[in-house]
Formats: structure tokens, sequence, C-alpha cells
């Protein structure tokens, strides 16, 4: 069982609001920015994919990989709901709100990751090289990788919360990726994508939760009587 990190207020003082709490939107603004410019540099075809596919398809560890990136990532959502109970149990408001925010950010990352594998329509590579055990749909597209991106939003949230346990979370979501290439059912670059994808839609979110609950801190702040 872990302790929640001591945090300092998010709003220390109401009157330095208006520009701490630009701050935050800014810098999700930002990362969604360069979010999307690596989105769309990853989804650019390289010759290096059907090589690493090949050394990955040499090891004949698809099974292994499949099963190692669904155990691997619902260790993550096992992580995000331990975290979420004893922060509530323990009513650790800020990080509650953090873990919160990641946690629709993952939701968020997801969505729009099935949204844009049409604009890309990237084939699997198990079907590519005509490996069919446990393949998705031919019209289920690779780039980018769905597990990946949950992987990782989820591991933004959890650390934005409870910093040490990126640690643990952060390894967590690079085997879901890697597990993910060995299973056959993305190349490199699906990986790639998704983690520039989920980290970037993570941290946003993130962020826009800390300049709202800021700008709330500010208003109960101002709201309360003056002392005599």
């Amino acid at each position: 069982m872990f302790h929640p990190e001591p945090r300092t207020e998010l709003c220390p003082e109401a009157d330095s609001q208006p520009r701490t709490a630009r701050r935050p939107a800014l810098l999700a603004g930002a990362a969604v920015l360069i979010g999307g410019l690596l989105l769309a540099l990853f989804g650019q075809e390289t010759t290096a994919n059907e090589s690493v596919f090949g050394a990955a398809a040499d090891t004949e560890l698809f099974a292994v990989g499949y099963r190692a990136s669904e155990v691997a990532l619902l260790a993550l959502v096992g992580m995000w709901g331990l975290c979420a109970v004893t922060l509530l149990v323990r009513r650790s408001g800020t990080q509650l709100v953090l873990l919160v925010a990641g946690g629709v950010g993952s939701v968020i990352a997801y969505v729009i990751s099935r949204s844009v594998k049409p604009l890309f329509e990237v084939p699997r590579p198990c079907h590519v090289n005509e490996i069919m055990a446990q393949c998705p749909p031919p019209d289920s597209w690779t780039y980018p990788s769905n597990h990946t991106v949950i992987a990782f939003s989820l591991a933004v949230a959890v650390t934005a919360a409870v910093p040490r346990l990126g640690y643990a979370a952060a390894p967590i979501a690079v085997i879901v990726g890697l597990s993910r290439v060995f299973a056959g059912h993305h190349y490199p670059q699906d990986v790639l994508g998704g983690m520039a994808l989920g980290v970037t839609v993570g941290l946003a979110v993130v962020l826009c939760a800390v300049a709202v609950w800021r700008v709330l801190a500010a208003r109960r702040v101002g709201n309360q009587p003056s002392s005599a």
C-alpha cells in the first residue's frame, strides 16, 4: 500500500491566480500541438517497420506477446483503480482530481485513437504477413496502437497523482507497447504514435484540470470572510 504524496496547495494566493491559472492551459495547448505533430510523423511508413517485425516474427513469441500486453494493461488499470480507492478513502482531494482527470484523458485518447485509424488505413502486420493467430479483423487498422494509447495515458494519470508510482507505471506501459509488436498486431511506429497520443492527451487533460482546480480554489479563498 502506498502513502499519498504530500502536495502543496495548487492555489496559494488568490491575487496571483489569473497568471498561474493560464499557464497549465497554455502548456496543455502546446502538448496537444506537439503530440499532433508526433502522431503525424510516426504515421509515415518506414522500411524499419518490416525489419523489426521480421525480427520479432523469428522468435515465434506471438502468443506470449499477446498475453503479456493484456496482462500488463490490466496491471495498469488495476494500479489506477487501487490509487483511486486509496486516495478516496484518505480524502486526498488534489491527488484524486489529478488521477480522475488522467482517467478521463485515457478515455478521450482512446476515442481519438479509434477515430484517426481510418485516416491512415495501415494494415496490421499479422495480416500483411499472413499470421492469422489471434489477429484482429482486417478492417481494424494498426496505426496507432489503442493498447499503447491507453497504457501511456493511464501511466500519466498515476504518475500525476502519485509521482513515485511512475517508476512502475512507465515501464509497464513500455511493456504493453513492446508486447503488441511481439504479438504481431503492431509495427514499432504504431507504438510510438500511441505513446505520443496517450501522453499528450493525458497530460493535456491533467493540466486543464489543474487550471480549473486553481480557479475554483481561488474562488473559495475569495468567498471567505476577511478577518477583522
